[in-house]
């Protein structure tokens, strides 16, 4: 699975296994953007499921968050470019 984080002006990058990048094909996309909102002083690792549950919430629309329901795909060429661009919707 390829994974990214976004900068402040909302580009990323993606890397595989600690590998800059993604093998080449079509993929499902989801995107999640997450803020704490909880309790910051105390370790997520000692909290219960639900407390980690409530310690985050999502700054956009849930069904981007699942690849499955997302309706967002990306073909990665093997030469590029690869620039991927996707549009979110309420």
């Amino acid at each position: 699975m390829a994974m990214g984080r976004t900068d402040d002006s909302g580009h990323f990058s993606l890397s595989t296994r600690g590998i800059a990048g993604a093998q080449p094909g079509t993929y499902q996309v989801g995107i999640t953007l997450i803020e704490r909102v909880g309790d910051s002083t105390k370790d997520p690792e000692s909290m219960t499921p639900a407390e980690r549950k409530n310690l985050y919430r999502s700054l956009i629309p849930e069904k981007y968050s699942d690849p499955a329901s997302s309706n967002l795909s990306a073909t990665v060429l093997p030469e590029g470019p690869n620039k991927f661009d996707f549009e979110l919707m309420n």
